[in-house]
C-alpha cells in the first residue's frame, strides 16, 4: 500500500545580500519548526561562508539572536533553538541578518503547503555568488581594488596571464587563484547548495527515489 502523505506548512523565504552589486540572492524553501541556529547555518551554506565570526538576527526590528561581537561567541539571547514558527511572521514580514559586517536581507515571501516529502529546506532559485568573505563587508568588497566589475574584465586577465606563464609559472598559479576568487560572483550553482544542504542535514529528511532529483532540479 502507498505511504499517505499529507500536506505540511513551508516557509519561502528571499534571502538576499545587501550593499553590493549584482545582490546575490536565494529563494529557499523550509520547514517552520527550523531553528534560528539552523537559519544560521543555512545562510552561511548559501553564501558559501565559513562561520568565522559574530552574527546577529533582528526579527520584528527589534529583538537580536546570534553570537555577540567580541564576547568569544558567546550566544546572544539563549534562543539559538527557537523555531521561526514562534515569531509568527506574516508573508512580507523581514528579517535582518548580519555576519561580522556582511548584511543580509531575509523576507517571508508566503507560507505553502507541500505534499511531496523530500529533504528541507532546499533552494529553489537564485543568482550571483557572493564576494569572497575576507572582505568583510559588502561595502568593502565594492570599494576593492580587485574586484572584477564585468565578466568581460576576466578575459582582459586571462590574457595577462597567459602572458605571465610563459615568464614565471609560480607568480601565474598565485594570479589564477586571485581571478578564479574574484569571479566567483558570476556564478551560483543550484545543485550544488542543494548537495550541500543535504550534507548538513539541517533538518528533516524523508527518503524516496525521487527526492535528491526533485530538490536539485536534475
Amino acid at each position: 500500500m502507498a505511504k499517505m502523505v499529507y500536506p505540511e506548512d513551508r516557509y519561502q523565504l528571499h534571502v538576499m545580500l545587501l550593499d553590493v552589486g549584482p545582490a546575490p540572492w536565494r529563494r529557499l524553501l523550509v520547514r517552520p519548526d527550523m531553528t534560528i541556529g539552523e537559519l544560521h547555518r543555512l545562510i552561511q551554506l548559501c553564501m558559501g561562508w565559513g562561520d568565522r565570526s559574530w552574527h546577529e538576527f533582528w526579527i520584528h526590528g527589534l529583538a537580536q539572536f546570534g553570537r555577540r561581537r567580541g564576547c568569544g561567541g558567546a550566544d546572544l539571547s539563549g534562543m539559538a533553538e527557537e523555531p521561526l514558527s514562534s515569531f509568527c511572521l506574516t508573508p512580507g514580514e523581514r528579517i535582518g541578518y548580519d555576519y561580522g559586517g556582511w548584511r543580509c536581507q531575509l523576507r517571508l515571501e508566503k507560507v505553502m503547503l507541500v505534499e511531496r516529502p523530500c529533504f528541507w529546506p532546499i533552494c529553489i532559485g537564485g543568482k550571483w555568488g557572493a564576494p569572497p568573505e575576507w572582505c568583510g563587508s559588502g561595502r568593502s568588497y565594492m570599494t576593492h581594488p580587485q574586484r572584477i566589475r564585468d565578466p568581460f574584465e576576466v578575459i582582459d586577465l586571462l590574457a595577462d596571464l597567459l602572458h605571465e606563464v610563459l615568464e614565471d609559472a609560480g607568480q601565474f598559479r598565485e594570479r589564477a587563484k586571485q581571478v578564479i576568487e574574484w569571479s566567483r560572483w558570476m556564478h551560483f550553482d543550484r545543485a550544488l547548495l542543494n548537495t550541500s544542504l543535504r550534507s548538513a542535514k539541517l533538518t528533516w529528511v524523508e527518503e524516496m527515489d525521487d527526492a535528491f532529483s526533485f530538490a536539485t532540479g536534475d
